[in-house]
């Protein structure tokens, strides 16, 4: 039987992919950090800052590390050194020792504000300016990633995934980086309404900032399709493609709770201002070129999925 390694196993992603890779009888080795396995009561998961990686022994056929802090307004460099740079680069030792391919986890945020597009061409990289310390930090792991597989002559199969606004099922893991679906939920089960930040951007209107929103599904095909596959090592988008608006995406949401539709444009935070993405879009040329078939299903099918599981418990 495969063994597959994961780390971040308590997320919102990771517990999806225990999911689908339970469905294929495929068996996991689960790892979190102790903050993450107190935070969600996780048994048979081993601490991640407990494991000595340079002794590790057990069999594994690949490596999937979606291990990290996500908080987007972290301002701890040290926090994110470790967990987001020095944890990944762990992975890549690891993966090379074995043999065995890596999928680690990067993040849309490494583009800022989009104003040098959204390729995952390697070359692209030194011109990026990501926003805050947290896109920054996927950044810096991406290049010094990068520059192991340029300067040395192993033939690895590794793969850096640039997520962009991903959600599904399990999502309130995140707490307040919960995407806006998972938000409109919650909200809207309790008030029977939803707040949305208004735009302080002469070209968006109020609801009308743009994402590329993908489904948790879509994202673990992806990498079941890298650790399968093994085309060329590297930087991969992933996303739909599309960029959506906030106010079409919550509608949805409204629709399939079957709710009236109820939004509230609220002022956004100062801190956040200068932060804050108003369009993403992924390029997956790449991708597709490596040979991954796209075929997203529209997202009015996959918020009433996520609603679907949100209403069994799955939130």
């Amino acid at each position: 039987m495969k063994t597959l390694l994961l780390t971040g196993a308590g997320g919102f992603i990771g517990r999806n992919v225990i999911d689908f890779y339970q469905a294929k009888d495929i068996n996991l080795i689960l790892v979190d950090t102790e903050e993450g396995i107190a935070r969600h009561k996780l048994n048979s998961v081993t601490p991640f800052e407990s494991i000595d990686w340079d002794t590790w022994d057990k069999p594994i056929d690949g490596i999937i590390h979606l291990g990290a802090i996500s908080d987007t307004t972290c301002e701890d460099w040290s926090k994110l050194l470790y967990y987001n740079i020095e944890a990944s680069l762990e992975m890549v030792k690891l993966s090379r020792r074995f043999k065995i391919p890596l999928v680690y986890a990067s993040s849309a945020a490494v583009y800022g504000d989009g104003k040098q597009g959204y390729s995952d061409a390697h070359s692209k990289n030194s011109a990026l300016e990501p926003l805050n310390l947290y896109g920054k930090s996927k950044l810096e792991a991406d290049k010094l990633i990068l520059d192991q597989l340029n300067n040395d002559t192993i033939d690895d199969s590794i793969y850096g995934l640039r997520f962009f606004n991903v959600y599904g099922p399990y999502e309130r893991r995140k707490a307040l980086m919960a995407s806006v679906i998972s938000q409109a939920y919650a909200q809207i089960k309790e008030t029977g309404r939803m707040r949305l930040f208004k735009s302080y951007h002469p070209a968006y209107a109020d609801g009308g900032q743009l994402r590329d929103f993908v489904f948790v599904g879509d994202v673990i095909r992806v990498i079941d399709f890298l650790l399968e596959s093994e085309p060329t090592s590297g930087i991969y988008n992933v996303g739909t493609g599309e960029a959506n608006s906030f106010k079409h995406m919550i509608e949805l949401v409204f629709d399939a709770m079957q709710r009236e539709v109820l939004i509230d444009y609220i002022p956004m935070p100062e801190s956040l201002k200068n932060q804050y993405q108003y369009h993403t879009e992924s390029d997956n040329t790449k991708l597709v070129s490596a040979g991954f078939k796209t075929g997203y299903a529209h997202p009015s099918q996959t918020i009433q999925k996520t609603i679907e599981a949100y209403n069994r418990g799955k939130v």
